[in-house]
């Protein structure tokens, strides 16, 4: 490999870590607030979604393109509720609202919601989700005591996020 071919990989290599360094630094000024959710069983498809709504707020003058956002919703125990994934959304600057649909399934989901009925009391939910911006993954975590809602509006001001 001759010179100028070394030079040319290095510099796009420079660039790539540059720009994944400040697309890190970017997603860490934004921040996560539950803004409601709402629950849709579908009898047909035997299926049901649990559509989170989180406000996000960028305080930078950039727009940033999220390629897709996928995890899962696990209670305090670590059962798994549901699996999510967005696709294609923007962040622009100033408030914006994410809806995040869950499809509720499996024996984990059947447990919490089986004792949030038991206690009157509901869980503890930890989002566990991975931001593609670009070719770049972030991962990152939120939990949301869901018990400290005080109306079945779920608005944002409901929950204390931990």
């Amino acid at each position: 490999m001759d010179k100028s071919t070394k030079y040319l990989l290095l510099a796009g290599g420079a660039y790539l870590l540059y720009r994944g360094y400040a697309l890190n630094k970017l997603s860490n000024k934004i921040d996560f607030a539950p803004a409601g959710a709402k629950i849709d069983v579908d009898k047909k498809a035997k299926r049901i979604t649990l559509t989170l709504e989180l406000s996000v707020i960028n305080p930078t003058q950039t727009s940033v393109t999220v390629t897709d956002t996928f995890g899962k919703l696990v209670d305090a125990a670590g059962n798994t509720l549901g699996n999510f994934q967005t696709g294609t959304y923007t962040i622009a600057p100033g408030r914006n609202v994410v809806k995040i649909p869950v499809v509720i399934s499996g024996f984990g989901a059947f447990l919490t919601l089986t004792k949030a009925i038991a206690t009157k009391k509901l869980p503890v939910v930890t989002i566990m989700y991975t931001n593609l911006i670009g070719a770049i993954p972030v991962s990152d975590k939120l939990t949301f005591d869901l018990s400290t809602a005080t109306n079945t509006g779920l608005s944002g001001t409901d929950f204390m996020r931990l």
